[in-house]
């Protein structure tokens, strides 16, 4: 590893995590159905996710992890044609009801995408925007909030003498964490990440999922990967996504170690083992 990934990695393990209970359940669908139209692209998911734990899904391309995850933070209202039924609970609080307030959800619910997406501005705009948007008036507090979540993902060292250069110039791992900081300077209850290292080199995508492991009990993390290896690492739980008769459904989800080692359904085995998929 190079010296400024390794610093990043230094910068990151002071953090210290605060567990969460592990019982408790942060997020549950029930009976999720996604439809584009006509065409469904979920159907009748149910998966418990838990407080303060790594969950990753898993599974072929297609079979509706993104979807499951853009429900998560109702994304999927931006979509044409979308149409989202069953239901979803936050902390027991169903976010697809009519009255949900949907800015204060994506604060609780933050979302990292695949290709890292830092605003055409500097490097402090991209922090300091998503902070004044949410009512964080104060130069003070809104500078020490950015220190600090640069400091979460290992950046500060990196970038804390060019904060007025353009977010766009950071290399795509920095540009990455970027995003991460900037989600978690809202201070959300759940972070998503949609296949985050998948655009990444080797080096920099080591960096990202020690910073998302990291984050385990500080947060409630949901991520999409087509990396077994990855999700054996850093997932607490591994769900299986697959499409059956058309529409993705929920295969299998277990406790990590036993989803590698003993899983219960033969699609799961044959999938972790290079047999399918």
């Amino acid at each position: 590893m190079s010296p400024t990934g390794s610093m990043a990695v230094m910068e990151m393990k002071r953090v210290t995590p605060v567990a969460s209970p592990p019982t408790k359940v942060r997020l549950e669908a029930r009976g999720l159905t996604v439809r584009y139209g006509r065409r469904p692209a979920l159907d009748g998911v149910n998966l418990a996710v838990a407080a303060g734990e790594i969950t990753a899904l898993v599974g072929p391309s297609g079979c509706g992890k993104s979807t499951f995850l853009q429900s998560l933070n109702r994304l999927t209202d931006l979509i044409p044609g979308c149409r989202v039924e069953g239901s979803v609970r936050l902390d027991g609080e169903e976010i697809l009801a009519p009255g949900c307030d949907l800015l204060a959800l994506r604060r609780r619910v933050g979302m990292i995408f695949q290709r890292p997406n830092p605003f055409p501005l500097s490097i402090r705009r991209n922090l300091e925007l998503p902070l004044k948007e949410h009512g964080i008036r104060d130069p003070a507090e809104r500078r020490a909030i950015l220190e600090g979540a640069l400091r979460d993902v290992g950046l500060w060292r990196e970038v804390h003498d060019r904060l007025e250069t353009p977010a766009t110039g950071l290399s795509g791992g920095q540009q990455q964490r970027l995003c991460i900081a900037r989600a978690l300077a809202l201070e959300p209850e759940v972070i998503l990440f949609d296949e985050p290292c998948s655009a990444l080199d080797p080096l920099a995508s080591g960096v990202v999922e020690d910073l998302i492991h990291s984050l385990k009990g500080r947060f409630t993390v949901v991520i999409v990967t087509h990396n077994l290896a990855q999700a054996r690492r850093i997932a607490d739980t591994t769900a299986l996504f697959w499409v059956v008769d058309g529409a993705g459904r929920l295969v299998e989800r277990a406790p990590t170690e036993r989803f590698f080692r003993a899983p219960q359904e033969a699609l799961t085995q044959e999938y972790v083992t290079g047999m399918r998929g």
